[in-house]
């Protein structure tokens, strides 16, 4: 792929897994392809683009920092108005990454390097995922999702791109039922009370399935197909998920 003429590859560093055997090796490949952001007085910085897992973003001696997995000797420079706007944006994520053990932080990040070869956060992006690498968005999506997976079911996970939180899109879609896939649906405390029930949308013609987590237990799932194992999704399954992705 190309951005801006580049070859995006040559600006995507993601970090390679780490061993103290090729420590050498790894550091000389790390910071030859990081030429590319080096930033030249008079002229504008080129960025690189990041993608890791976060293990802990914390003070510095001056600022803060990211620690990034499999780079245990090079941590991201992040100032401090890039850090309180992190804490009001991903205040939810954040709040789960530090309650769960399992959770992992993906983090996407434009970063460039300074004169003195300290890479420095210009943006980023925080996902959080299950130990299963599934995207979550709450403690409850996070229930939804250890107990579908607890049960062995098959599903399509919904996922919030370019809507803003109000918007309500299906968490999870099932593929291992007959007849139309249901969608499940947390509902939030504060929902309006005339939202579709458990039985069909708004449409009438999918099965939705509805937790209300205002102190309601998770209501058991759709009855899988007993009959046919999981398999991958049909074409029309296909159009189906990118129609609930927007």
């Amino acid at each position: 792929m190309l951005a801006r003429g580049d070859a995006l590859r040559d600006r995507l560093y993601v970090p390679e897994p780490f061993s103290i055997a090729e420590r050498e090796a790894i550091n000389a490949r790390r910071l030859a392809q990081w030429q590319h952001a080096v930033g030249v007085p008079g002229k504008a910085q080129h960025l690189m683009l990041l993608i890791g897992e976060v293990k802990e973003i914390m003070p510095a001696r001056y600022g803060f920092k990211a620690v990034v997995k499999h780079m245990p000797d090079q941590a991201f420079a992040i100032d401090e108005q890039l850090y309180r706007r992190l804490g009001r944006r991903f205040e939810l994520e954040l709040a789960l990454w530090g309650a769960s053990d399992d959770i992992h932080m993906v983090m996407m990040a434009t970063f460039g390097v300074g004169r003195a070869g300290v890479p420095a956060i210009q943006e980023l992006c925080l996902m959080p995922v299950t130990r299963q690498w599934l995207p979550v968005a709450d403690g409850f999506e996070k229930q939804l999702l250890d107990r579908l997976v607890g049960e062995t079911r098959c599903f399509v996970k919904g996922l919030h791109y370019n809507l803003g939180r109000g918007n309500r899109i299906a968490s999870v879609v099932l593929t291992d039922c007959e007849g139309s896939p249901p969608m499940l649906f947390i509902v939030p405390t504060n929902a309006d009370e005339s939202s579709p029930g458990p039985e069909t949308n708004a449409a009438g013609d999918t099965p939705v399935w509805t937790w209300r987590r205002s102190g309601e237990p998770m209501p058991a799932f759709p009855r899988p197909c007993t009959q046919s194992p999981c398999t991958a999704p049909t074409r029309s399954e296909r159009a189906f998920q990118t129609a609930l992705a927007g």
